[in-house]
């Protein structure tokens, strides 16, 4: 059975987009960056274009057959998913406004809460293994290989983790931030903000303040890539709300975190996207 390990000492954090230093120093790397970002530029610019050209042919065009609008609802959501945490995270942003998408199209981008395409196991064995300096058996006593959801920046695991503090197993959730999601979420950024600038100079989008709207989703991105600051988010909110009895938030284990990595207890609920079904 696995035991107590002892962790290595967390470091201090800056923010991941404005340090990515593997993107930025040296000649190639500044090379291969304008290239990724040219070649995702063009990806949006073509994607963007197919998803907004058929979505108003399939529901401006009377008598379209609703096959073909299921279809179109479909796509939209394996297109939003493949092209990265950014279009994921609007996507599933859609899905909770029916009061501005039509229901159907918010029903079908519910998928994009949990899920969102999957990373393969040995990423998560060796980001794991990295942090904990030994094998996962040592640190869980069951660990479920199966994701049991995925989402824009990460994917959750099952597992069992004793705790000292109670000297009990705890049934625990490991969430594992994607690969790359940092560097293509900075690029993406960078294309969007690019796209924003560009906006303004229509004047019929000057008013809706489009540059500003794209800085606010750029902080609650970054925010979203540290599981640490997760993690102390949960442990403020358990303070908060320690009075309610009714109200329950996980408990993390914040020395078995960084980063990359947020490990939680495990707590049963309801999915928000179940609020809006009725």
């Amino acid at each position: 059975s696995a035991s107590s390990v002892a962790i290595p000492e967390q470091r201090v954090y800056t923010s991941e987009i404005q340090n990515a230093k593997t993107m930025e120093e040296g000649f190639f790397a500044r090379w291969l960056n304008r290239l990724r970002m040219a070649l995702r530029t063009i990806a949006f610019s073509i994607v963007g274009s197919m998803v907004f050209t058929t979505g108003l042919a399939v529901y401006c065009i009377p008598f379209m057959p609703e096959f073909t609008r299921r279809m179109w609802r479909s796509s939209l959501v394996t297109i939003l998913g493949s092209c990265g945490a950014c279009s994921t995270k609007l996507g599933q942003w859609a899905a909770t406004r029916p009061d501005l998408f039509p229901e159907n199209i918010c029903k079908a981008l519910t998928d994009l809460h949990t899920g969102a395409p999957t990373h393969a196991y040995r990423h998560t064995k060796r980001i794991l293994e990295s942090f904990y300096q030994t094998d996962i058996d040592n640190v869980f006593s069951d660990f479920d290989k199966d994701p049991l959801a995925s989402g824009a920046i990460a994917q959750v695991y099952k597992a069992v983790l004793y705790d000292p503090k109670q000297a009990v197993n705890r049934e625990v959730i490991i969430k594992v931030r994607h690969p790359h999601v940092v560097d293509n979420i900075a690029i993406d950024l960078r294309i969007l903000r690019t796209m924003a600038s560009a906006a303004e100079w229509l004047p019929g989008l000057k008013w809706m303040s489009v540059r500003q709207n794209v800085e606010s989703f750029a902080v609650q991105m970054e925010a979203q890539l540290s599981m640490i600051n997760e993690g102390k988010n949960l442990v403020q909110f358990r303070e908060n709300f320690k009075q309610f009895h009714n109200i329950c938030f996980p408990e993390p284990f914040l020395e078995y975190s960084n980063e990359e990595i947020l490990v939680e207890t495990f707590e049963d609920g309801i999915h928000v996207s179940e609020y809006f079904q009725d």
